[in-house]
């Protein structure tokens, strides 16, 4: 009796398996018809057209902006490989909205924490704050209008200001006497250590100041975190480049992703390979791999552990002589500008 029901048991257990196993087959034969079915293209996004013209934009904040509770209008960077950009003007619209709103947002977020008296443990912005600022008098220089101010020292003395990067020139500042419902603008004009350690410093006004109104007044001065001189060159830039005077259209505008070697290579005068001697740029003179090189021959080109380059650096290397774009990044220790003087030096070679 014991046998026929330990049968009986293995003869259960036996069909349970081949259940599980049929169910696994099936399982794994669905996953690999998912995985060689042509993948269906992303739905696009229909865009909002932009609100306003990017070029009648102020590269400084507005007071009103600074206090809106809105969401800047942005839309995001083209990355996707069926993306592109509908003209210039467009690509140029989305880098300046995008790279004003990096140097604004820090800053309108930390005066609103400090509006709604966050403590500053719990606030997501360090802004530098100065109290008691005094405007005291105003110089005509070569530069245009400055104003000196007096900062109260108290708190500020122990800073090393030689070495400090606090209200360095061109940083941005906001001054307001009533708690940030009226704003001034203004960016370091003159930094000077010994003045500082007196508590003087010398800004400009973007938007003018009516000295008879705010003379002798005591504001609430911050900093902002984004350190402002970074930004404005090139926020001025885009709003002033042309068509004709922006190079590259067809990869950043148009996202074509296949790029061409440089125009002297792709020359159809002469048939034979362009061959380079890398064997200065690579420090490798006694290695004869490097003498003649077929540049667009990337098979005749020598190997990482053959030379002073590692695998990345070498493909760099390769990309920014036979391409003619190229992007060469990374972060620190990884020996992009090794690289840039290796490349520099083989360019300076072949225009001697």
């Amino acid at each position: 009796i014991l046998k026929e029901i330990d049968l009986k048991r293995i003869e259960e257990f036996r069909k349970e398996v081949e259940t599980l196993l049929e169910k696994r087959r099936k399982l794994v034969k669905e996953e690999r018809k998912m995985a060689q079915a042509p993948q269906k293209t992303k739905r696009q996004e229909v865009e909002p057209s932009p609100p306003d013209d990017f070029k009648a934009i102020s590269i400084y904040p507005s007071e009103k902006e600074i206090r809106s509770e809105e969401k800047p209008f942005l839309r995001r960077n083209k990355t996707e490989k069926t993306e592109k950009y509908k003209d210039l003007n467009d690509y140029l619209d989305v880098q300046f909205r995008l790279l004003r709103e990096d140097f604004v947002s820090p800053l309108r977020e930390g005066i609103r924490e400090i509006t709604k008296k966050i403590p500053k443990e719990d606030r997501s912005q360090n802004l530098y704050i100065y109290e008691n600022v005094e405007i005291l008098n105003t110089v005509c220089t070569r530069a245009g209008i400055v104003h000196c101010i007096h900062l109260d020292m108290r708190g500020l003395r122990k800073i090393p200001w030689e070495h400090s990067k606090r209200l360095l020139f061109g940083s941005f500042l906001c001054l307001s006497k009533d708690n940030f419902q009226t704003m001034l603008f203004a960016t370091v004009a003159n930094r000077k250590p010994e003045d500082l350690r007196s508590g003087r410093l010398d800004i400009r006004f973007v938007d003018g100041f009516e000295a008879t109104q705010r003379a002798r007044d005591k504001y609430v001065m911050v900093e902002s975190p984004a350190y402002f001189e970074a930004y404005r060159p090139i926020l001025q830039q885009l709003k002033q480049i042309t068509a004709d005077s922006f190079p590259f259209q067809e990869y950043l505008v148009h996202c074509n992703a296949d790029v061409k070697p440089p125009q002297y290579l792709r020359s159809t005068k002469s048939r034979r390979q362009v061959q380079y001697d890398l064997r200065e740029t690579l420090k490798m003179s006694d290695v004869e791999c490097a003498n003649k090189v077929s540049i667009c021959d990337l098979r005749s080109w020598p190997k990482a552990e053959e030379v002073n380059l590692n695998d990345s650096q070498l493909e760099s290397l390769k990309g920014a002589l036979t391409k003619e774009f190229s992007v060469i990044q990374g972060p620190p220790g990884t020996g992009i500008i090794a690289i840039i003087i290796d490349l520099l030096n083989e360019i300076h070679f072949l225009t001697l």
